[in-house]
């Protein structure tokens, strides 16, 4: 089975990205929205302040709830993740961010890619704390639309245009369909 997912893999990221993904509201009539958001935070090494930053999350979640987190990218260090079942989920996510009782909505970033980043998609069927059901999506959440964007879409190209102009043109589409929500995080 090993070997079919890894050949499916590479075929289910491109597929996903064309799936335009609005989750709808994640949290229906909230009137307001607590959000932990974390990034670049699955390295534990030297100078890498994992233990520091969970504890620090862990503890304002004990003390005021988070609603929901966000991840904004380069989620596993330093080469993403191989596998739907790569020890970095166990190491990394489940005992700490996935330990919260909330759920999280990632982004990826061009560390991601270094490993499979449609595992990273994928897994959201395999464990409720993580919900990225595409490489960019959209929801609502509370009195806010959220955006999850993929600025490196695999393509390690940074600068000077980061992004497709198909995933431009979505976002562009999203902000029209959601013109009157007061607040737009990106």
């Amino acid at each position: 089975m090993t070997w079919l997912r890894r050949w499916l893999a590479p075929l289910l990221l491109p597929v996903l990205a064309l799936a335009q993904v609005d989750l709808g509201d994640v949290l229906p009539g909230a009137a307001s929205v607590r959000v932990a958001v974390i990034g670049d935070f699955g390295y534990s090494g030297s100078n890498g302040g994992f233990d520091k930053v969970a504890a620090a999350v862990k503890a304002a979640h004990a003390s005021t709830p988070f609603d929901l987190g966000l991840t904004v990218g380069d989620n596993f260090y330093p080469s993403g993740v191989r596998t739907g079942d790569d020890t970095q989920w166990t190491r990394f996510w489940k005992p700490t961010y996935g330990a919260l009782g909330i759920r999280f909505y990632p982004s990826l970033g061009n560390h991601d890619y270094q490993g499979d980043a449609a595992y990273q998609v994928t897994y959201s069927a395999k464990d409720p704390s993580w919900r990225m059901p595409a490489r960019y999506y959209t929801f609502a959440a509370g009195p806010a639309r959220f955006y999850a964007l993929d600025t490196d879409e695999g393509k390690k190209r940074f600068f000077p245009k980061p992004w497709s102009d198909t995933q431009r043109d979505w976002l562009a589409a999203q902000f029209k369909a959601h013109a009157g929500v007061k607040w737009k995080i990106v």
